[in-house]
């Protein structure tokens, strides 16, 4: 069975992304989805880059490194009332 481990590089940018299974073994031939989610929260306005590295036993493909990216805009609202002061 083939050993997989997922993480992520830590060069010191916020943890807006986590991974899911962060483990695990596999049957050759068989796969494995991984959930990977982004997050916002807490984070200011600009890009955020990580990188995925998948590493496993599996002959010829020991590393697989996916680069993420979160770009993080200012808010924006759904919707806007303006009520003007009477006059």
């Amino acid at each position: 069975a083939a050993i997989f481990s997922a993480f992520l590089d830590a060069n010191g940018t916020p943890d807006f992304v986590t991974v899911a299974p962060a483990t695990g073994a596999l049957a050759p031939g068989a796969s494995q989805t991984l959930a990977v989610n982004f997050s916002s929260a807490g984070l200011l306005p600009g890009t955020y880059n990580r990188e995925l590295r998948i590493s496993s036993n599996a002959p010829g493909q020991p590393l697989i490194r996916v680069p993420l990216g979160l770009t993080v805009q200012d808010r924006v609202l759904d919707r806007f009332v303006f009520d003007p002061l009477p006059a």
